[in-house]
């Protein structure tokens, strides 16, 4: 429904209404200048917790091990994003594609930039009662995240 409380048909009407409502919800107001000299406070007594070690690992490239141990932990059956290949595809096919799946995972590494079409997702709105509701605050989006962008950053966090 619109601003009015009539509803909407159009695609883009639909779209930029979904858009507004989510960026009201999500935008956060600006911190006061107390809250931010109370943080600044608390990070100036943070001490330095990454030795040259650590970090030395954190920085070296992928291992067919690490690789392996992110794909086996995560979830067979969840919902692909866009390029439709689920985490039981890359199972099921390791031993053909985990050689240049691990090229390709350090290639991005080393780069720090990830191909557009990797970290794509597909964002679905699904009703968050029984039912479907015209109104906007009666749904909630999803994002739907492509298998290789869920096995690389799974790897960082297993890394942190």
């Amino acid at each position: 429904m619109d601003s009015n409380g009539q509803l909407c048909w159009e695609p883009t009407s639909i779209r930029n209404i979904a858009s507004s409502y989510y960026e009201k919800l999500l935008t956060a107001e600006p911190l006061s200048e107390q809250v931010r000299d109370c943080r600044s406070h608390i990070w100036a007594e943070v001490k330095n917790m990454v030795s040259n070690q650590m970090n030395c690992m954190l920085d070296a490239p992928f291992s067919e091990k690490e690789l392996n141990e992110a794909l086996y932990s995560l979830p067979r059956n969840k919902c692909p994003g866009e390029d439709g290949l689920s985490v039981f595809f890359f199972q099921k096919y390791w031993d053909i594609i985990g050689d240049r799946f691990l090229d390709v995972c350090n290639e991005i590494f080393e780069s720090g930039s990830m191909p557009t079409p990797i970290a794509a997702g597909l964002i679905y709105m699904i009703p968050k009662g029984e039912t479907q509701s015209p109104d906007v605050t009666k749904w909630r989006p999803i994002t739907l995240l492509n298998t290789i962008y869920k096995i690389y950053a799974k790897v960082l966090s297993m890394r942190l």
